[in-house]
């Protein structure tokens, strides 16, 4: 987002490649989280998926941010941020 706020031209394809990894990074890490935590990264991946589609041209960079930064779903990022894969 840091381009973004400077005026600088975004590949909106790139930032859509890289959501797709970490969502599908997300997920495999879900599948082994325990229950409470998996709840968790449901939260985080639907954050995730909510702020990639607003990456677009001419889209609203508030789409692509609150789903992540914001303070709606800032527990859940806290919680998968501290868990530790095993």
């Amino acid at each position: 987002m840091g381009k973004a706020i400077r005026g600088q031209p975004l590949d909106f394809s790139d930032l859509r490649k890289r959501a797709a990894l970490i969502a599908l990074t997300g997920k495999r890490m879900q599948a082994s989280a325990p229950p409470d935590i998996a709840e968790h990264f449901k939260t985080v991946l639907d954050a995730i998926a909510t702020s990639a589609r607003g990456l677009k041209q001419g889209g609203s960079t508030r789409k692509v941010v609150d789903p992540l930064y914001g303070d709606r779903n800032r527990a859940a990022f806290d919680a998968v941020n501290k868990y530790e894969c095993r």
